[in-house]
């Protein structure tokens, strides 16, 4: 009777069937509890005070060299976008000047330009961001570990390289972070 479909089977094959397929479904979920949800305010101030650590908390000479690079990359990311909008400008010059030869050489020459400034100011503009989130994820995870894996996960619960696991984890927080507020706003800056 194994090798037979569901529709092949008895009814009471097929109810006794779905008897142990519930009862197996109900033993699954007692043993496998799900983590405790948090709400979004929670969530929220835990992300606050991961950022606060290293923002508001740190020493001081940490502290105005972050908020530094953090102006630079945003000034960057001003010039940026002031410069992709005269290059699509410029693009659109180029096209509606086909026809006039002198039209068109200005534009080619105003397009070039705009594209020697900005690819200095992306190399730039890249190595704050890099340098930025370097200082940002040492600085998280020296926090972390310190706090945690010094004294509470060595002794209770005896996980290896819990110092790599949380450098992996401070890795992936900061890198979100950071794309999503610096995403935001470039795409509030080509608004």
């Amino acid at each position: 009777s194994e090798g037979k479909s569901l529709k092949e089977r008895r009814p009471s094959q097929l109810y006794t069937y779905m008897n142990k397929k519930n009862d197996f479904e109900k033993e699954l979920k007692k043993k496998t509890r799900s983590p405790p949800r948090e709400s979004l305010q929670d969530v929220l101030v835990h992300i606050k005070s991961l950022v606060a650590s290293f923002w508001v908390e740190s020493n001081e000479s940490t502290r105005i060299g972050a908020w530094r690079r953090l102006l630079l990359v945003i000034l960057l990311q001003v010039c940026r976008a002031k410069i992709s909008t005269v290059l699509s400008w410029t693009n659109r010059m180029q096209i509606s000047s086909l026809g006039k030869l002198s039209a068109f050489r200005k534009a080619v020459a105003i397009n070039m330009l705009a594209i020697l400034c900005l690819s200095p100011i992306e190399v730039l503009h890249a190595r704050c961001l890099y340098s930025l989130r370097v200082k940002w994820t040492q600085h998280l995870t020296s926090v972390l570990l310190r706090r945690y894996v010094q004294t509470q996960c060595k002794e209770k619960y005896n996980v290896e390289n819990m110092d790599q696991h949380i450098s992996e984890d401070v890795d992936k927080f900061v890198g979100l972070f950071m794309d999503l507020s610096l995403e935001s706003l470039q795409a509030a800056l080509h608004l």
